[in-house]
């Protein structure tokens, strides 16, 4: 009895429509190849649909086997079938695909699957780290802003995500994207898979905005070298060029909370005779926040008015206002008509003296009352005020913390250039003003938050702090050493190759007799190593202690690992054959 032999190919395919079409003016994508990939660990081949496919019989399943192409179907009536297996046979649909080997006498089935693949990644751009704001079609990010691609392919996998910005040329994408320009921004991006098939560019525009808002004060009534009365109103302009003016602030003096402008004119009626400060900024939608501005200006009633004045150091907290030793205590007054005849004072409860000339405070006592007033040449009295000093002689105390690894020994300090340096002071009265710093002899700094430094070697770090009231605290010192640099790993075998030969990818490796040991070792020159740790042939990591001895025949894939104090670590991967 004769056999026939029937080879069915059964073809499934998906292609999802693409968008986001390219602009002309803008650098194209790069052109990729279409290959055939094959996965070194499953063995399942992904096929371009794009490229047709032959079929051969081979003798044995040795690479470079004698193969002989299939020219015809024998007792086939479809001549589109004929023609696919001389010509190749053109995939139409991704997916699944099988070649079925039917025995028609003894009804077997083999069924040979691959996978064909015409579908493009998905790629999509994640942004964050600073505000938005959309205004029509216009889309403006504030400070900060950051982009995170990511990409992702439903069958053969993602080789490689590309980005371009700006019209320039596309580039691999690895990291993070950073915008901290201002400017109008064109991002575009896309991805191929490892058989070639390559997205069409995703396009995202958005503007950069950096610039906060400007504010003006305006006086309307009558005024008179900002002296202003009650009647007199306050208005306030804002301006942002670019995402817009959100709201406008203001408050008076030392007031706690602002309030927000809502466009009327400012009354003053309520403020009461003296010097008074109008304090006021904007913000625009994307969160750039305006530098507060200022006006001084002065309510003038009947009858006069005296104002408490420090001359030197000086601090006002929500509750409390700080003077030092030095601090002068000066007395003004004004009156809008006659003229102010004289000024008296009073100190702790005592009777009342006549002020001539500013006066500083001892610094035997915490804290001091004063009540003052004035008088006018009518005899007018204006009510007593009243006003507590607090003396403030103590300097703050400073302290370091380390964010990040860092290792400490004999008062020196090793960290990485990841490591972050914070300072930070305590001060029980007038509170810190600012923290100090200086590296080295570099120029002194002000502490404005955690700083890192950046290249490997030693420094000297001096810091101290200063209190609102100007008391400086001695220096302190500390040395610090940087180290980058990881571990060395040291691999020596107990005897010499006995030969070499090729790996499955092409790569030499060197034999060894059985038995052979392997000894590991790691130098670090600054902060010393922790340790080593080892993995052969992809099994769960151990820590090395003794020498490794390998025993039994076969290949082996050795990953050492090193990690100093403060967790520089280095990777060593040795491969080898062992033969007898």
């Amino acid at each position: 009895m004769k056999y026939k032999n029937v080879l069915i190919g059964f073809i499934l395919l998906f292609s999802p429509a693409i968008v986001n079409a390219q602009s002309p003016t803008m650098s194209s994508p790069f052109v990729h190849a279409k290959k055939v990939y094959v996965d070194q660990k499953s063995k399942i081949i992904y096929w371009p649909i794009s490229i047709p496919f032959y079929i051969r019989l081979a003798v044995s399943e040795e690479e470079g086997a004698s193969s002989y192409l299939l020219q015809n179907t024998s007792g086939s009536s479809s001549t589109n079938l004929s023609e696919h297996v001389i010509r190749g046979v053109k995939i139409e649909m991704s997916g699944p695909q099988f070649i079925r080997w039917y025995n028609c006498a003894t009804k077997d089935t083999v069924l040979f699957k691959f996978f064909a693949d015409g579908d493009a990644p998905n790629s999509t751009a994640n942004m964050s780290g600073a505000a938005k704001y959309v205004a029509g079609d216009k889309v403006i990010y504030g400070r900060g802003l950051k982009c995170t691609i990511s990409s992702e392919d439903s069958m053969v996998g993602v080789k490689d995500t590309y980005v371009s910005i700006d019209g320039r040329e596309f580039e691999p994408y690895r990291t993070e994207l950073y915008f901290d320009q201002e400017k109008d921004y064109n991002l575009r991006f896309y991805a191929v898979d490892l058989v070639g098939n390559a997205s069409s560019p995703k396009e995202l525009k958005f503007t950069i905005d950096l610039t906060p808002p400007v504010t003006k004060h305006k006086i309307l009534g009558h005024v008179i070298e900002n002296i202003l009365s009650p009647q007199n109103t306050i208005r306030l302009n804002s301006f942002d060029e670019l995402a817009g003016v959100k709201r406008t602030y203001y408050k008076f003096d030392s007031q706690n909370e602002y309030s927000v402008y809502l466009g009327s004119p400012i009354k003053l009626s309520k403020l009461s005779n003296g010097t008074h400060k109008l304090i006021y900024y904007s913000e625009d939608h994307v969160n750039n926040v305006e530098d507060t501005s200022s006006y001084r200006f002065y309510i003038d009633t009947i009858p006069p008015t005296v104002n408490i004045l420090i001359d030197g150091d000086k601090y006002h907290s929500t509750k409390k206002v700080y003077v030092s030793a030095q601090s002068q205590v000066k007395l003004k007054a004004t009156d809008n008509k006659i003229g102010v005849d004289r000024i008296e004072y009073a100190i702790n409860s005592k009777d009342f003296q006549t002020y001539t000339k500013p006066f500083t405070l001892q610094a035997n006592r915490s804290n001091y009352e004063i009540v003052y007033r004035a008088i006018d040449k009518l005899g007018n009295i204006s009510n007593p005020r009243r006003w507590i000093l607090n003396m403030d002689v103590t300097a703050p105390q400073s302290s370091i913390k380390f964010i990040g690894v860092s290792y400490e020994q004999r008062s020196i300090v090793w960290i990485t250039s990841k490591t972050k340096i914070s300072l930070s002071s305590h001060d029980d009265k007038s509170g810190v003003k600012n923290i100090k710093y200086q590296i080295g002899f570099d120029q002194e700094k002000n502490y404005s938050g955690p700083f890192s430094l950046d290249k490997e070697g030693k420094y000297e770090l001096k810091f101290w702090s200063v209190d609102n009231v100007n008391n400086s605290e001695a220096k302190q010192k500390l040395r610090i050493v940087v180290d980058n640099t990881p571990p060395s790993i040291i691999v020596n075998f107990s005897v010499a190759s006995i030969d070499t030969t090729k790996s499955n990818d092409g790569s030499i490796l060197e034999v060894f007799p059985c038995n052979t040991s392997i000894f590991l070792g790691a130098t670090d020159a600054s902060a010393s190593s922790e340790g080593i740790w080892y993995s052969i042939n992809g099994r769960s990591e151990k820590k090395y202690k003794t020498p490794l001895t390998f025993r039994k025949e076969g290949n082996y894939k050795l990953i050492i690992r090193s990690r100093d104090r403060v967790n520089n670590e280095s990777i060593k991967i040795v491969s080898f054959l062992i033969k007898d």
